[in-house]
């Protein structure tokens, strides 16, 4: 379980409020992290290669660091309004459109183990006119692809 400094952390990281040089000098000093997380999820933060300092570098951090957030702490509300709206874009009941801009203002309420890139898309598609907009097409396997892996980390963790 992940307490309320690691919770701030990883939130204010997500959220870009932490830079990543703050964050990887917290995740060097931190001695509890190792015991808040399990193996995997451990690992894999530490030996992200933080070495190559580029946004493409930063924003998989980030989206490493959510999916992590999401396998130790999330609010149970927060998560089953998630999942339907996951659940919806995937079955095709809520469009692309109004999913993404639901999960990017989930995210932004300090949702942070929805990935940002939910963010990213809901911005790209704010010029779709409708579900038929060609940003939309451009857009739609993506943001499946995106639903379906938070969808199954949230069913797997049991979160």
């Amino acid at each position: 379980m992940i307490d309320l400094t690691t919770t701030r952390v990883f939130k204010e990281f997500v959220t870009g409020d932490l830079s990543l040089n703050e964050f990887e000098r917290w995740i060097k000093t931190d001695a509890n992290l190792m015991k808040q997380l399990d193996k995997v999820d451990y690992q894999s933060l530490v030996n992200f290669d933080m070495g190559i300092r580029d946004s493409n570098i930063e924003f998989e951090l980030r989206n490493l660091v959510s999916y992590i957030w999401a396998r130790n702490i999330a609010p149970n509300q927060e998560v089953e309004v998630t999942r339907t709206i996951l659940t919806g874009m995937i079955d095709g009941t809520v469009g692309i459109i109004e999913g993404c801009r639901e999960l990017s203002r989930l995210f932004w309420q300090g949702n942070g183990f929805i990935p940002i890139i939910f963010v990213g898309y809901d911005s790209e598609l704010d010029a779709a006119i409708d579900e038929n907009s060609d940003v939309v097409s451009w857009y739609r396997e993506a943001v499946l692809i995106e639903a379906n892996k938070l969808i199954l980390l949230l069913n797997n963790r049991n979160i």
